[in-house]
């Protein structure tokens, strides 16, 4: 049983249901999808590169 159940609210939902199907939601969807892969691709290349590099793990030390 949950206690903090939200009320339903169907004209928002409706709202919501229609401006998902207009084509201008879809463009801004995929857009999003590519910022997040492009930024996703890039932390997980500087990620990796970092592992195999020894020298990058043991630091600079003192100049």
């Amino acid at each position: 049983m949950n206690r903090f159940r939200l009320p339903e609210l169907p004209l928002f939902k409706r709202e919501l249901l229609e401006l998902a199907q207009q084509k201008r939601t879809y463009a801004l969807r995929a857009l999003c999808l590519f910022v997040f892969s492009l930024v996703g691709l890039v932390y997980y290349v500087e990620t990796t590169s970092r592992i195999y590099n020894i020298s990058a793990l043991l630091g600079h030390g003192r100049e």
